[in-house]
């Protein structure tokens, strides 16, 4: 059988806000009945989801953090979590045989710390981003890669692709072949220095970030509002062979 996997990767921002639980919000609990996969970010406790198999990495004792994947639980056969030490990054694979596809597909899901964020208890999380860096090096040659989370980090329109006749990025590895542009819309402009490493990210392993580019999302929409502004830095992005036409990105403020 080939599945279509539909796959949500929110900020939750906790499943209790002001008191309340999330799992009492109608919309909410539609919202994640409406997917195969869920990729949760600042998880703060287990998420009970009727009908779902969930694998967490929780920070109790932090404001902020905690990773959480939830899968469909008849697809959780097909669904194998792989460790790392990390616990702001959460893996999982989907097995090429159980779904129907040409490779594995893994799944990764990051929450990356603020810049100049407090406390010395958490891995910065331009670190984490670096991590996440090797860790495709490693795996994108057996699997096809799909990366999301909470990296925040600011890119602005960039395509983080490196085009041929371009000297945005030098040197290059002799072997790497040019990208296939795409060009990218942002309604966030600003920049920041873990936009710059994510970027670095996304080109050293020659994946392709939806955000802006793909049905859905092909303005690049804010993912962030807060009281101080409002900024783009949840993101999507996959492998090429399991880039756009075959996926869809819907931001989720």
């Amino acid at each position: 059988t080939n599945w279509i996997i539909s796959i949500l990767s929110w900020n939750i921002n906790s499943m209790v806000s002001c008191g309340m639980s999330k799992h009492d919000d109608p919309e909410t609990m539609s919202i994640f009945k409406r997917h195969d996969i869920i990729c949760l970010q600042e998880v703060r406790s287990e998420v009970p989801i009727p009908n779902f198999t969930g694998f967490f990495s929780l920070r109790n004792t932090q404001r902020s953090g905690g990773v959480a994947l939830l899968i469909k639980s008849n697809l959780a056969d097909g669904f194998t979590i792989i460790e790392n030490p990390n616990p702001d990054i959460l893996i999982g694979k989907l097995c090429k045989n159980f779904f129907g596809l040409d490779k594995d597909i893994t799944i990764i899901n990051v929450y990356a710390r603020p810049e100049n964020s407090s406390g010395t208890s958490i891995k910065p999380g331009d670190e984490t981003i670096r991590e996440v860096d090797d860790l495709i090096c490693e795996l994108k040659e057996e699997c096809s890669i799909l990366l999301c989370g909470d990296f925040n980090s600011r890119i602005g329109s960039d395509a983080c692709q490196a085009v041929e006749h371009s000297n945005d990025f030098v040197p290059l590895p002799p072997d790497y072949e040019t990208d296939y542009f795409s060009p990218r819309t942002s309604q966030d402009s600003l920049k920041n220095n873990h936009g710059r490493i994510f970027c670095e990210l996304i080109l050293n392993n020659q994946l392709i970030v939806l955000n802006g580019r793909t049905l859905g999302d092909l303005t690049g929409a804010l993912t962030s509002i807060q009281h101080q502004g409002c900024s783009v830095v949840d993101y999507m992005a996959t492998s090429t062979d399991i880039h756009p036409p075959y996926s869809a990105l819907i931001p989720l403020l």
